[in-house]
């Protein structure tokens, strides 16, 4: 079974369990802030082709966020 990994720009390849787990630190690190979180899924097909985009983003208002995607053709 392959296992399919999940991108972010600040840590790498992560798995799905990683990322719930950097969520929960991220959180963690402000127990007070507000965060907003969003899941998101879009397409594009061309060529024959189609790619399918998801992105998880994590908000803290006023404070900044990390995001995490997952590209696949």
């Amino acid at each position: 079974m392959e296992v399919h990994s999940v991108k972010s720009i600040t840590y790498g390849d992560l798995t799905f369990e990683q990322v719930c787990a950097k969520i929960k630190d991220y959180t963690k690190k402000d127990l007070q802030g507000t965060y907003v979180i969003s899941i998101g899924t879009d397409s594009q097909s061309y060529e024959g082709v189609t790619k399918m985009v998801s992105v998880i983003t994590l908000i803290r208002k006023s404070k900044g966020g990390i995001f995490f995607y997952d590209i696949r053709k």
